[in-house]
């Protein structure tokens, strides 16, 4: 019985042996670079480390264009500001134009409300619908609850196609930073 006992440890140890002769050929194996195996593993590492640096890359240039978006966006704002009281200032003015003494203190005190008072958002600082839709002869735009259209702006008396400019309009257009 103890020769057979002694047997079965034999040939497991041989098992044993021959296991580890073959993990140590493959280990050899995943160790070479030359194509193999590890050769995949060692280029798909250098790739998520490239990824890796080409995202930080996007992630900063990202937040550059973001931070000049939203300075244009402000800038825009302003601008469309003092647009909106040139606007007001015009429908204040009389339409005789007899000069600075026909503005009143209370329309300037409208313009200096309007200078003062924050834009809404999703409106214009005077209100969704503060300016009518140009209507007659090309008058100016009016307010129709405080200016309403005199009876000379008629359909029949409106002209008939817009006047062309004596000279034409030339836009210019800025240089972005980081363009190339």
């Amino acid at each position: 019985m103890f020769y057979l006992v002694d047997i079965l440890v034999g040939f497991s140890a041989l098992a044993a042996a021959a296991y580890c002769l073959v993990l140590s050929r493959r280990l050899r194996a995943l160790t070479r670079i030359d194509g193999t195996v590890g050769g995949a593993v060692a280029v798909l590492s250098s790739q998520v480390d490239s990824m890796t640096r080409a995202l930080d890359h996007a992630r900063r240039a990202s937040s550059e264009s973001q931070k000049g978006l939203s300075e244009q966006t402000e800038r825009a704002e302003a601008a469309v500001r003092r647009l909106e009281l040139l606007m007001v200032s015009l429908q204040a003015a009389p339409e005789s134009r007899s000069g600075p003494s026909s503005v009143t203190p209370a329309d300037t005190a409208q313009v200096q409300a309007a200078l003062t008072s924050p834009a809404p958002l999703g409106g214009s600082i005077f209100g969704p619908s503060a300016v009518a839709p140009r209507q007659g002869n090309g008058a100016f735009w009016r307010d129709t609850a405080t200016h309403p259209t005199p009876a000379t702006d008629t359909p029949e008396q409106a002209d008939p196609a817009p006047k062309p400019r004596s000279r034409p309009r030339i836009l210019r257009h800025r240089r972005t930073r980081g363009a190339a």
